[in-house]
């Protein structure tokens, strides 16, 4: 290989931001394509026939000087497209930073023929120098702390196209030349050997644009303007949607109906009629268990403890409400029961009914019964009926509290228990009003 020019290139260590540590490799895209790169070395060292056992792997500093003292640096090109081929490197310069240069003269870059390791490799252990890549290169006390570059296309050319192996290079020094560079290792400066790549830029023309069948894209062409657009066959609202293997026309996500509606009793309180519709159709509700009584006014359906529907309605018309007479409860039926009280305790004295007002104003009933059945004299019912199943229990229990701050006699007494039954014949009584009235004093 033919010996290549050498540039100095003179930047101040602020100038090149002496803090900066490289990456191994640093890539600059343009156009989409790699334009540049830096690449650090994976291994650099030297050796001295002063102390040919040695080895000065892990040292800052890169020594040459003639006759004793060669340096190795290697680069790792794995980081660069696989398969590049050299022709795709537009130019490889290496750059060197000069520490120092104790006696000026010149130096030779030369190609490794073996390989090495920079924690191993002694004066002994080199392995043997192959072409001289670039010829006497000069340095003397003016390139300290400055760069030079040295051309070394030719050579990761070679490494790229495997006509070479890569073990990398050799800095060989002529007689008189003393010098130091700056090592991958050095925690001063922060300037190691560098590989700058510059790529070869791309000659070929688009010669046309196929759109293929799946692509999702339309146009293209063979010559003249190629322009693309996205698949324009699709239905109103409809997307473009990757099926897996091919783009096409597909229905917005949630763009359905509903179809069908599925419900279980007791879980639901309703039934579905018209279930599933297939083009169209009416979805009809109905309740679970249907009530059996007529539905009146104020009607409700109950739920039992089993989660299902008590199939009898419950009429609360009338029911549970706060008069001017300070009735709690007030039932009226035309031919049974006003209020029916049952007891069933057998542990205490309940009551069927119970009832008590404590009007201060009017005399107003504790409970109050009317049965109105009409007619002959059949189906005799009772204004109060009670009834206890216990010992010890009562009926029916009515009390009236008369106040009174004096403790006379009171008029217009009230009954605790009334009991009027209006019918064709003789009614039954179960309590007549009291003779006498207790009378309770504030």
């Amino acid at each position: 290989m033919n010996a290549v020019n050498v540039v100095s290139l003179k930047l101040s260590p602020r100038a090149v931001a002496s803090a900066l540590i490289l990456p191994a490799t640093l890539m600059v895209a343009i156009g989409g394509l790699p334009a540049h790169a830096q690449i650090t070395p994976s291994a650099d060292a030297y050796t001295t026939t002063a102390t040919p056992g040695n080895n000065f792997g892990a040292k800052p500093l890169l020594d040459v000087q003639s006759a004793t003292q060669n340096t190795y640096i290697q680069f790792d090109l794995s980081s660069l497209p696989a398969g590049m081929p050299g022709s795709s490197i537009a130019k490889a310069a290496l750059k060197l930073y000069v520490n120092t240069v104790p006696t000026a003269g010149s130096f030779n870059v030369n190609l490794v023929n073996g390989t090495w390791d920079e924690k191993t490799i002694t004066a002994n252990l080199a392995p043997a120098l192959g072409t001289t890549i670039a010829a006497s290169i000069p340095l003397s006390a003016s390139n300290v702390k400055d760069y030079i570059i040295i051309d070394v296309t030719l050579a990761v050319q070679a490494w790229l196209n495997r006509t070479q192996a890569n073990d990398g290079i050799a800095l060989v020094a002529n007689s008189p030349l003393n010098a130091t560079f700056d090592s991958k290792e050095s925690t001063t400066q922060s300037h190691p050997p560098e590989l700058d790549i510059v790529f070869a830029g791309g000659t070929g023309t688009i010669t046309g644009i196929t759109t293929a069948t799946g692509s999702g894209l339309t146009g293209g062409g063979t010559s003249g303007t190629l322009n693309l657009g996205l698949l324009n066959t699709c239905s109103n609202n409809q997307v473009l949607k990757w099926s897996g293997s091919a783009w096409g026309c597909a229905n917005l996500s949630g763009s359905g109906t509903v179809t069908s509606v599925g419900l279980s009793a007791p879980s639901s309180d309703f039934t579905v009629t018209g279930s599933p519709v297939t083009s169209s159709g009416t979805l009809g509700l109905n309740w679970a268990v249907a009530p059996t009584s007529a539905n009146t006014a104020n009607a409700i359906v109950k739920r039992d403890a089993t989660g299902s529907f008590n199939a009898s309605a419950v009429n609360l018309s009338g029911s549970l409400f706060v008069g001017t007479d300070g009735i709690a409860i007030d039932g009226v039926s035309a031919n049974s029961n006003g209020i029916w009280g049952v007891s069933q305790s057998t542990s205490g004295p309940l009551y069927g009914v119970f009832g008590g007002t404590y009007s201060l104003s009017s005399n107003a009933a504790g409970v109050y019964g009317a049965a109105l059945n009409g007619g002959s004299g059949a189906g005799l019912t009772f204004g109060v009926e009670g009834i206890s199943y216990s010992p010890v229990g009562v009926g029916v229990f009515g009390y009236t509290r008369l106040l009174s701050n004096t403790g006379s006699t009171v008029s217009s007494p009230h009954a605790g228990v009334w009991g009027d039954s209006i019918t064709g014949s003789p009614g039954r009584v179960f309590m007549q009003p009291p003779i006498t009235t207790m009378l309770w004093s504030l």
